[in-house]
């Protein structure tokens, strides 16, 4: 009996306390007029604007590169950068030099999808090719 009229105390304070929040909801109710839809993809693109704008200020990113060789030989980097050329004319290929190492990059990668996607790809003539991380452009 004690319990029964603790819980009756209890849901008398709890119900009122959360009217406040639950009373006043009303379902959404969108307009009728078929201009509704143009207004909010006219929103959504300019927010969208706005965002590529501020966008457009970063040159570099972190990302990642695919790494197809690694050595000392200059004449090996180079033909590894014309394979690469030959098989695929529109990724990006990078020779870096660290004395006594030339590398040989592929690829702007943002995700990782994307850059493993790319290294099954090459991995057919590159077996050793790896994935490292880089600052990779953005345009």
């Amino acid at each position: 009996m004690r319990f029964l009229i603790l819980l009756a105390f209890l849901i008398g304070f709890w119900l009122p306390a959360h009217a406040q929040f639950y009373g006043n909801c009303r379902p959404a109710v969108l307009p009728d007029s078929a201009e509704f839809p143009m207004a909010a993809n006219k929103k959504v693109l300019a927010l969208s604007d706005s965002i590529t704008a501020v966008n457009f200020r970063y040159k570099y990113a972190n990302g990642y590169r695919v790494m197809l060789y690694s050595g000392s030989s200059r004449e090996q980097a180079n033909d590894t950068k014309k394979t690469i050329y030959v098989k695929d004319k529109e990724t990006n290929v990078y020779i870096d030099y660290q004395q006594p190492t030339f590398k040989v990059f592929a690829g702007d990668f943002v995700s990782k999808l994307e850059v493993h996607y790319y290294l099954r790809k090459v991995s057919k003539w590159f077996p050793d090719a790896l994935i490292v991380p880089a600052k990779v452009s953005l345009r």
